[in-house]
């Protein structure tokens, strides 16, 4: 388009023309004159929209890197709305329903102000609540006694130091002082005599047991004691070896790293029964994290810029079986596994075989699982409410109390904390009875927040962050509604993320993987240890019966050892009988 402004012509050729011919011709001018202002104007909102959603962007960026991470969202102090924090005067949206927002949010102020205690009720409440926890029963118990000076005793009887009479005894006070004793080392000799018979000149000897690691010098609760520091304590394998010199033994972080690498890829027998078991349930959920790995760099890493400080910027892929909620809790488990990059042949590859709901973000690396039907998307809630959150968080910082924009974000998080009400009631019931009640209050509540999303959408603004967040979710509407439907499936993935989590702080710590073969090692250990915890097994304790039963175990005694298969109870009189085997001579 051209905007130029035609020139005025001079005044003779104005004087020589008709007076029509002069009106016509400042109209025409007048025209272009509003045209290139429009069009200036449209430039500058661009620009003012552009600059705006950089903003929200840099704040959002800024809060996930610096801020709290929780979705919650905290109440201005000086707005007493409840959960959203904004003046919602002026806003440019509907005023019936802004007028009936403002009554119900003053209200739940009144019925928040009627209930709140009194002073000296919360005191007494706050005294009544503090209350001294008795240390463990199953520890030791070490009793030192203080006698009274000048006390003495004649025999058994005691005697007072005054006037030498007998002073009976009335009572004692008690208090009890929690102590630490440090870790010890020890080593235990495998001695196997020999014996030669006279007769045949046989010689006699039992079999060397068998180590966790083939002719290695660590110890079963050593091994387990080493991994679980690492993986689940997150403390790095050099800061171990300072540790063990402290007490006294000189390990090398060399040395402990080929341990680390040996008894990760001794899982493997245990990894193909839990892997199994993860791909044997109506749904799965499925993640990934990235993971820093020491390797051979390839065209593709130098394409993809995955390269920092000489590491490559591999990933985790996380499946996880959790079926808790629907009432199965001994179904959990979790499977880890490596891979060089995210693209989407890796998670096709890994669920070829799967037939069912796949419970994950909306990462477009799993559209090419899903093309065949076979394998259904049900999309993550809280991945949508986690975009609402950083929006009004970020108008929040910025200092925002008048944006239409965050108002409808706060009625869309209202709605959407009325869905997860119903989920946290039905949760621990029988599959059948979660789906009817979903089928009675969700779907309605669903159906009623679909209408008001598109309703939105049609009056924003197309470019702004609130108009892209809702898109997001209409152009995934049915995988973020099929939840609703069947009573296995979750509102949201937070299950695996939570599996996840122990990755994304672990590698604050030991930073990368020394290699592919370590990072194979480091998703069976993190597989396994996830699946434990999530039977509530103490980390320990566990991974030391593993390694002091799995080296020579038999193919079909294997899955005895499946964390769902050992109880906690179990594992912890297996510790306490091997704690109890007194040392040969």
């Amino acid at each position: 388009m051209n905007n130029a402004i035609p020139p005025l012509p001079e005044r003779t050729d104005l004087c020589a023309k008709p007076i029509e011919a002069v009106v016509d011709y400042l109209v025409q001018h007048d025209a272009s004159l509003r045209q290139q202002i429009d069009h200036t104007n449209q430039r500058i909102n661009s620009v003012l929209e552009d600059n705006e959603r950089l903003r929200r962007l840099l704040l959002q960026a800024t809060g996930r890197m610096f801020g709290p991470r929780r979705d919650a969202v905290a109440p201005d102090a000086s707005n007493p709305q409840p959960m959203l924090g904004f003046d919602l005067t002026g806003c440019d949206t509907d005023p019936a329903f802004v007028a009936g927002l403002q009554e119900r949010m003053a209200d739940a102020v009144n019925d928040s102000k009627a209930t709140q205690p009194s002073e000296d009720q919360s005191k007494a409440a706050a005294k009544r609540a503090w209350v001294r926890r008795n240390l463990p029963l199953h520890l030791k118990r070490e009793i030192q006694r203080y006698w009274p000076e000048g006390l003495t005793f004649n025999g058994a009887e005691a005697v007072c130091g005054s006037c030498n009479a007998t002073a009976r005894p009335i009572g004692e006070d008690r208090c009890a002082q929690l102590e630490y004793i440090p870790a010890q080392f020890k080593v235990i000799v495998h001695a196997r005599p020999k014996f030669v018979c006279t007769c045949c000149n046989k010689v006699l000897q039992a079999k060397a047991p068998l180590r966790p690691v083939a002719q290695g010098s660590i110890g079963p609760a050593l091994a387990a004691h080493v991994l679980t520091s690492k993986f689940e304590r997150h403390m790095p394998l050099n800061r171990q070896s300072k540790h063990y010199s402290s007490l006294g033994v000189d390990v090398s972080t060399s040395l402990l790293s080929n341990w680390t690498l040996k008894l990760g890829l001794s899982l493997a027998p245990l990894l193909t029964h839990i892997r199994a078991h993860v791909f044997a349930g109506p749904k799965i959920h499925a993640d990934d994290t990235r993971l820093r790995v020491l390797r051979n760099r390839t065209d593709e890493d130098t394409r993809r810029m995955h390269i920092s400080n000489g590491a490559c910027t591999d990933y985790l892929w996380v499946y996880a079986r959790h079926d808790g909620n629907a009432g199965h809790p001994q179904t959990r488990a979790v499977w880890f596994e490596y891979s060089q990059g995210r693209g989407s042949q890796y998670p096709t590859e890994h669920l070829k075989d799967y037939r069912g709901y796949v419970q994950c973000d909306a990462y477009g690396g799993f559209n090419e699982t899903f093309r065949s039907g076979q394998r259904r998307p049900v999309y993550c809630w809280a991945h949508f409410r986690r975009k609402l959150t950083d929006l009004v968080k970020a108008d929040t910082a910025a200092g925002i109390k008048r944006l239409a924009g965050s108002s409808i974000a706060g009625e869309a998080l209202e709605r959407i904390r009325k869905l997860y009400a119903i989920e946290k009631r039905i949760r621990g019931l029988m599959p059948d009875e979660r789906k009817r009640v979903r089928c009675e209050e969700s779907i309605p509540l669903l159906r009623q927040f679909g209408k008001w999303v598109r309703k939105q959408v049609d009056v924003l603004a197309r470019r702004s962050a609130l108009a892209e967040i809702f898109m997001y979710l209409l152009k995934r509407w049915r995988g973020f509604i099929r939840y609703a439907r069947d009573g296995w499936l979750e509102m949201d993935n937070n299950h695996v993320e939570n599996a996840i989590r122990p990755v994304a702080v672990g590698r604050h710590g030991w930073l990368f993987a020394g290699s592919e073969r370590g990072a194979h090692a480091a998703a069976a250990i993190y597989s396994l240890i996830a699946t434990a915890k999530a039977h509530g097994h103490n980390v320990e304790p566990y991974l030391r019966v593993v390694f002091e039963r799995l080296p020579g175990m038999a193919e079909q005694d294997i899955p005895s050892l499946l964390p769902w298969k050992l109880t906690p109870d179990a594992v912890a009189g297996t510790t306490t009988q091997a704690q109890a085997i007194p040392t040969a001579a």
